[in-house]
């Protein structure tokens, strides 16, 4: 398992890749993709430490083996809940967000509650949930 300390160092060095785009199209896709892979790192550092929501994800993934509900899309569609709500939740995974968050977005991020507002907003906002089918 990565510490805390090598994910924020993962985080600096995709920042400086994503700073270093460009304006046009591509350069988009490829920031996004930098975006991407910091939440991936995030999401598997919760996973790492078990932390679920709801079942989610571990109990869904094994629902998942049987059950053609629970695809691909179904999991994309609630990991930035997932992320958030872990957040909210676990102080090392509110710290590793608003850590990416600040130094991607320093105006929209600038402090601890600016990124706690953020949180309960995307949280209270978001269109799915944890519920299981059936």
């Amino acid at each position: 398992m990565k510490s805390i300390i090598e994910i924020k160092q993962e985080i600096v060095e995709l920042h400086k890749k994503w700073n270093a785009t460009g304006e046009s199209l591509d350069d988009f896709k490829d920031a996004e993709l930098y975006e991407y892979l910091v939440n991936k790192l995030l999401l598997n550092y919760c996973e790492e430490n078990k932390y679920d929501i709801d079942g989610f994800p571990f109990l869904h993934r094994e629902l998942a083996k049987t059950e053609e509900d629970y695809d691909d899309d179904y999991f994309s569609e609630r990991n930035d809940l997932y992320l958030f709500s872990v957040a909210n939740k676990h102080k090392d995974v509110f710290d590793l967000y608003h850590f990416y968050s600040n130094l991607f977005w320093p105006d929209y991020c600038a402090n601890e509650d600016d990124t706690r507002d953020i949180i309960k907003y995307e949280i209270e906002n978001s269109l799915y949930d944890f519920k299981i089918n059936g």
